[in-house]
């Protein structure tokens, strides 16, 4: 059956494994300004990291701005509790995840060994299941945003940024993301 398994069956597969516990506030949980600083922190070190992400492979910042206006305490974490769980652990195992091809950087990659192999394949399957998370939650259920749809928005998204099918630093820089959010929304599946 592992052979053949669908993308449908792995979610599935993956979320009889999912805590649906979530403990804000609780004596043994999260204090929501706790919640609030550590995300604050993320949010600045994913805008760092775009910005470097940006330089090294554009060689240039984009124009857009990115971020988000932050004021603790004026959301409500337990409304989306079950894709916050998700998206938190894409940016954990993100983390953890370049963190070991830092560890593999140091070996010859051509002949990486089956330890690093075997590592990579753990560190990819820990995102794949914050995916199909992700994907299985309320929100984007209750959404009917699907896998395809998404894929299909993300094509179309691209297509708009790089009209001549191709990377140009120019367009990856002077993005029109109306114009993007548009194909975006034309794409529902």
């Amino acid at each position: 059956m592992l052979d053949n398994i669908t993308e449908a069956d792995y979610f599935d597969a993956a979320m009889r494994t999912l805590s649906t516990q979530f403990h804000l506030g609780s004596s043994t949980g999260v204090a929501q300004i706790e919640l609030d600083d550590v995300l604050r922190g993320t949010f600045n070190a994913g805008t760092e990291l775009d910005r470097i992400k940006k330089r090294l492979y554009y060689g240039a910042l984009s124009k857009q701005g990115v971020g988000v206006d932050w004021v603790p305490g004026e959301w409500d974490p337990k409304s989306v509790a079950d894709v916050l769980h998700h998206a938190i652990g894409v940016v954990t195992e993100g983390v953890e995840l370049i963190e070991l091809l830092v560890q593999i950087s140091k070996e010859n990659v051509s002949t990486l060994s089956e330890e690093s192999r075997v590592r990579l394949v753990e560190e990819l399957g820990d995102l794949e299941w914050y995916r199909a998370g992700l994907y299985k939650s309320d929100l984007l259920q209750g959404a009917g945003i699907s896998v395809k749809e998404v894929q299909l928005a993300n094509v179309r998204k691209l297509e708009r940024r790089y009209p001549d099918k191709y990377f140009r630093t120019a367009d990856a820089v002077d993005r029109d993301v109306a114009q993007e959010l548009a194909a975006v929304g034309g794409s529902r599946a």
